[in-house]
């Protein structure tokens, strides 16, 4: 008796595009472009709307750690979701900072994750590809604390191209270097700026409408200038009783610049309330200008406003999603604390863990969105024929 030929190869082109558009983890979306040839045949025709990867140096500082987290189950163990990648890491030094995960570089819409070379040419490489991308040269630096900053950076590239590269390095004294491209610049403007005496904190930076933006601490923000420390940046007051200050992180969201600082019940840390992470707290504030931006402030936001909005917070770089790509539930902000990778909900203030991190504690974390290139079939097929005259 002939078997009946399998129906699946002749789904509709139409359901087939909405069936891949419900995949929102980038393995999945592979596999089922990989079921058959009319299965494969509909990936030209939609990019994923993948959810974020976590990216980490793993301990020995020579493998990328990814974690493809299911932001749609909380609290589940993803361990098979876990891999290694071996990355062209070159030797970073211990000069400066508290992160290990040095010269990381990403593109501020979270599409691609880079490591910054200095030498002997300034170049980003891809961590995933290994595709080289040229910078131009820096200026001739004669100040040895530049050079030596300007060797251990993070850094942004922006959607216009404009590369931002930056240091927070901290010997006897802090200082803040920092370095901006723009397309079609014949050369780098450079930067330097000591911050504060005795501040061994990462801060955190972004470069916006023509300027450099760099906290100064928990509540306090300015402009730094080629001459150095520029005007400050207003910012609402925000309220310190029981509350430790954890991380600040800067993004944009519908055309806005956001400040996100992050804090954490006091109480857990001197043991006086139990768990495995403390309560936590996200403030966030957005960055208003006069006209002419000589006049800036931050302003706290009604976070109800953020009701359709997914915040990935990192390092160097952190973005926003639309929750109806993720086909999630929006007003929320994932981050790591410690060992733990913990989701905030703006409408009530709670927070959970979305799973243990496997990362060490001082590693930077960067989000990623995967876009997985899948070849047409005329690709694959020219592939396999020069595969078989080989042998």
């Amino acid at each position: 008796m002939t078997p009946e030929p399998s129906p699946w190869a002749d789904l509709t082109r139409d359901l087939l595009l909405d069936i891949s558009g419900r995949l929102h983890d980038v393995i999945d979306f592979v596999r089922f472009h990989a079921v058959c040839k009319p299965w494969r045949a509909t990936a030209a025709q939609r990019s994923p709307a993948a959810s974020p990867w976590i990216l980490g140096l793993s301990n020995n500082n020579r493998i990328i750690h990814c974690t493809a987290v299911n932001l749609a189950s909380p609290c589940k163990t993803l361990s098979d979701r876990d891999f290694d990648l071996e990355a062209p890491l070159p030797g970073t030094s211990s000069y400066g900072g508290r992160r290990k995960s040095r010269n990381w570089v990403g593109r501020a819409d979270g599409m691609n994750a880079s490591i910054f070379v200095m030498g002997p040419e300034p170049r980003l490489v891809d961590l995933y590809t290994g595709a080289v991308t040229p910078l131009r040269p820096l200026p001739e630096l004669d100040d040895e604390e530049i050079r030596r900053s300007m060797e251990n950076v993070h850094g942004i590239v922006y959607g216009d191209g404009t590369v931002f590269l930056y240091s927070s390095s901290y010997t006897w004294r802090s200082v803040f270097t920092a370095a901006v491209l723009r397309p079609g610049d014949a050369a780098r403007t450079v930067m330097k700026m000591n911050p504060k005496a005795g501040d061994d904190r990462e801060s955190c930076a972004a470069y916006h409408g023509g300027k450099v933006l760099l906290d100064m601490g928990m509540s306090s923000w300015c402009v730094v200038t080629q001459e150095g420390l520029g005007c400050s940046v207003r910012c609402d007051p925000i309220a310190r009783f029981k509350r430790v200050h954890v991380e600040n992180y800067v993004l944009q969201s519908n055309g806005k610049l956001l400040w996100v600082s992050v804090h954490a019940d006091i109480d857990w840390y001197i043991g006086i309330s139990g768990g495995s992470y403390p309560d936590m707290w996200v403030m966030v504030q957005a960055l208003e200008e006069e006209a002419g931006g000589e006049n800036m402030r931050w302003v706290t936001m009604d976070t109800r406003s953020l009701g359709d909005r997914v915040l990935f917070l990192g390092y160097p770089t952190s973005f926003a999603m639309d929750s109806c790509q993720l086909s999630m539930d929006g007003g929320c902000a994932y981050f790591v604390f410690q060992y733990w990778m913990l989701r905030y909900r703006f409408d009530d203030g709670e927070t959970e863990s979305v799973m243990y991190h496997p990362l060490t504690r001082t590693d930077a974390h960067v989000w990623l969105r995967p876009q997985p290139p899948i070849a047409p079939m005329t690709e694959i097929q020219k592939r396999l024929e020069a595969r078989f005259k080989l042998k």
